[in-house]
């Protein structure tokens, strides 16, 4: 027979056709007649079945089957440019017997020659671990901004830089080896040592970035403007509701003015939710009113309240049975004092310690029966009054 082509024998290895590969040589060494060239081949020939009944046996590592194949495979390129060229004589009539096989050393070869030297190599690595190290420092300054907007997948952004040193680190300064082979739809997938430990660091990266679980979130209120305690322990209470999309929570103030909301979800750690006070005679000082919106950044919030101005007036006009407007009619609420003027009009001011959601208004005047009412500030209505004339 013709002895093969080695280009053609190479392009077999090249496509995974080992088995092809190994009986040709097979065939070729023997006509040649050189022995131990024939017994190089039939000795990769069993390290091949062997490592093919490993992988059916499932007793071999991916990381192992990959080094293993590819030792056979360098042997087998080995053998290949041992074959005498196409163009000299066949098997038995050749004279001179082919040259022996190197014996397939230990050490794996390096199978990717590298350009530069290892001290540029670990130069690289050294520049790209700093970048790492910048950036980790930029994340940790504009963390507030970036977790807006990305959350902790910010993170990742270290990963890429990191990869790159380490790859440059292990395969060109310290000139180690690494394989990865997957086999998928009768296509295989090999990938060198550099890509395999940047895909490591990466993929390993993202899986180890902790999970943030609920966490807590204290609002702490604190009057301003004011010399008067808000009384959150007083008869009326101060509730505090938060929004969280469509669950709506909500929590009685403590009489130190705290507001604790537990086992909110990880996915408005940083971000902007709706608050709305419910408290007799307060609002947010900052909006001036009773809602505003709160970063849930770190694990608490002070918050200014104010006085807001709905408990602090009462008024109404004053008639009689017969629907005429009475002037000089004496209006109380406690210690304070007004009266009306000549359109039966008054309005009392309440000072801010004495605001409270109800009240007991009075109107006297001699000749009148006394009239009295609870009343309600908040309401901001004009309240009648009716006196009716006090029979002898």
């Amino acid at each position: 027979m013709a002895i093969p082509n080695k280009t053609e024998l190479k392009s077999l290895v090249a496509k995974n056709k080992i088995e092809e590969v190994i009986k040709a040589l097979l065939v070729v060494t023997e006509e040649l007649g050189d022995k131990d060239l024939y017994n190089d081949v039939a000795l990769q020939s069993s390290k091949w079945q062997g490592l093919k009944r490993e992988q059916i046996a499932g007793t071999m590592s991916s990381a192992d089957e990959a080094l293993a194949r590819n030792k056979i495979t360098h042997a087998l390129l080995s053998l290949i440019d041992q074959l005498p060229d196409s163009g000299q004589a066949e098997g038995p009539a050749l004279h001179t017997p082919a040259p022996k096989a190197k014996p397939e050393s230990s050490v794996q070869p390096d199978p990717i020659a590298q350009p530069l030297s290892p001290g540029r190599y670990l130069t690289i690595s050294l520049v790209a671990l700093l970048i790492s190290v910048g950036l980790f420092f930029a994340l940790t300054i504009f963390q507030d901004q970036l977790s807006v907007q990305s959350g902790n997948r910010a993170y990742y952004i270290l990963l890429f830089p990191l990869a790159f040193s380490t790859a440059a680190f292990l395969f060109g300064a310290m000139r180690s080896y690494a394989a990865y082979t997957q086999t998928a739809v009768n296509q295989n997938l090999e990938l060198g040592g550099p890509i395999v430990a940047a895909l490591l660091v990466i993929v390993a990266g993202f899986q180890l970035v902790p999970q943030a679980g609920p966490f807590e979130y204290t609002i702490f209120l604190e009057a301003t403007g004011t010399k008067d305690d808000p009384g959150f322990n007083g008869e009326y209470k101060a509730i505090v509701k938060m929004k969280l999309n469509n669950d709506v929570r909500t929590d009685e103030v403590d009489e130190h003015g705290a507001a604790d909301f537990k086992n909110i979800p990880a996915d408005f750690q940083q971000k902007e939710v709706p608050l709305e006070l419910d408290f007799n005679g307060w609002q947010f000082a900052d909006t001036h009113n009773k809602k505003r919106t709160v970063k849930l950044a770190e694990k608490s919030a002070t918050l200014a309240i104010e006085p807001d101005g709905s408990l602090s007036k009462v008024f109404g006009t004053v008639r009689d049975d017969n629907n005429r407007f009475l002037a000089d009619i004496t209006i109380t609420i406690g210690a304070l004092t007004t009266q009306t003027d000549k359109l039966g009009r008054f309005s009392l001011d309440i000072p801010i310690e004495q605001q409270k959601r109800e009240q007991k208004l009075r109107a006297y005047k001699e000749g009148y029966e006394i009239w009295e009412k609870s009343v309600y500030p908040e309401q901001n209505e004009e309240i009648p009054i009716l006196l009716i004339k006090a029979t002898k």
